[in-house]
């Protein structure tokens, strides 16, 4: 019983880690580098992730890249170095 439990929370938070990326990713294609900035400190919120220090270690262990390096990576032009 144990190991479903395991496993169920496993795909649960790997389900939440893609629905998350996708959403930073649409949000890095974004022409509206203010928007973008405004919207990805948000994104752990609107995943369902605990905290955003989950989400963001996560990220990273998933990306091999913190969040704000992998927009900076994507979209030059985005504001993501003025991070809240």
């Amino acid at each position: 019983m144990e190991f479903e439990e395991k496993e169920i929370t496993y795909q649960l938070n790997k389900s939440k880690l893609l629905y998350a990326i996708s959403i930073v990713d649409k949000l890095i294609s974004s022409k509206d580098s203010k928007k973008i900035n405004n919207d990805l400190h948000l994104v752990w919120k609107i995943s369902g992730f605990k905290s955003k220090k989950m989400f963001e270690n996560s990220f990273k262990l998933h990306k091999g890249i913190s969040l704000y390096d992998y927009c900076e990576k994507l979209n030059p032009n985005c504001d993501c170095n003025n991070r809240i």
